[in-house]
């Protein structure tokens, strides 16, 4: 989720396919949030939203990001259950 309630699109791109770089769209609720949901296997994951064609970091995710993608994306821990 990613509250943007100015954008026109927003995407969340992450190596969610083993490895490979997959772009997911998002829906924008009533109240400015995007939202989307996908299944996900246990392991780490890099991602980043793009909003309007610009590259933002989730500012949710308080997870140090360290070398992933120059800094300019999120980590995501998928645990399993």
């Amino acid at each position: 989720m990613l509250r943007a309630p100015d954008a026109i699109a927003v995407e969340v791109v992450g190596n969610f396919a083993y490895g490979r770089q997959v772009r997911v769209p998002l829906s924008k609720d009533v109240d400015g949030a995007w939202r989307t949901s996908f299944q996900l296997s246990e392991g780490w994951y890099e991602y980043w939203f793009e909003v309007d064609g610009q590259r933002v970091r989730d500012p949710e995710n308080t997870r140090d990001p360290g070398i992933a993608a120059d800094g300019n994306a999120s980590l995501l821990h998928v645990k399993a259950s």
